[in-house]
């Protein structure tokens, strides 16, 4: 999709491990407690491991509400046990998505499941957010401190041993390596499997400071465009620079 901010076009096959997750949630849950978590993607129904992770975070006892994020063309296969481990499922329904077969199913699982809150977003537009080249930092410093993602909506993540303000570090990588661009992606975060983790979380979590992804980030300070598909990575890569004009 045009301005994907999960670099679609580029992004390799990659499933979380799954013995890291737990053992971070472990640690995290001795000095956190998150009111909302999500699972995301990509495409969460495509893990074969889904309810897995779902009963490990629900063990945890770490999160006040437990969910899925998702386009919805998966989830009419999906089996009556997942919705067993769920409390909400939000589902992002784009203009490639038949509409009304998505509501129809929608409400087939409300009936079986009301315990669950199904939630149906339409989106017909992203934001830009990956840039072809590098902000000053003064600038980087402007759209980091707006970042809603970072600072208001709290869509923090953790994977393999670090806790990230977003999901930029672990995805964004693919794309700059098309780039030419190599970065430090663990310093965006900081290590969950060392001491004093509560001290160091309340610092990073409240530091002015933007992380070395945000130079090529505009966050949620991009403009946005309709939504069409695109059919090559150029067309995508040349999307990227459209904020210079």
């Amino acid at each position: 999709c045009l301005g994907c901010s999960r670099d679609a076009p580029f992004i390799k096959k990659h499933h979380a491990d799954f013995e890291n997750y737990r053992d971070d949630l472990k640690a995290l849950a001795e000095v956190l407690w998150v009111k909302k978590f999500r699972i995301l993607g990509g495409e969460p129904l495509i893990s074969k491991k889904i309810i897995d992770y779902l009963v490990a975070a629900r063990e945890s006892q770490m999160f006040g509400t437990i969910g899925i994020c998702t386009n919805g063309l998966l989830l009419y296969k999906q089996k009556d046990e997942l919705f067993q481990h769920l409390d909400y499922v939000e589902i992002s329904a784009y203009p490639c998505s038949d509409y009304q077969a998505l509501q129809n199913e929608v409400a087939r699982r409300q009936a079986l499941h009301p315990g669950v809150q199904f939630v149906v977003n339409q989106f017909d537009s992203f934001s830009l957010t990956n840039l072809n080249y590098d902000n000053g930092e003064e600038q980087t410093r402007g759209i980091f401190q707006q970042c809603k993602i970072a600072h208001e909506w709290s869509c923090h993540t953790f994977e393999d041993g670090y806790y990230y303000l977003c999901a930029k570090p672990l995805i964004q990588a693919n794309y700059d390596q098309v780039r030419g661009i190599k970065r430090h992606y663990r310093f965006s975060g900081i290590p969950i499997h060392e001491p004093n983790l509560r001290e160091r979380l309340l610092e990073y979590i409240d530091s002015p400071v933007p992380m070395d992804h945000c130079k090529s980030c505009l966050g949620t300070s991009g403009p946005r465009y309709p939504h069409r598909q695109m059919t090559t990575p150029l067309e995508w890569l040349q999307f990227g620079g459209k904020i210079n004009e």
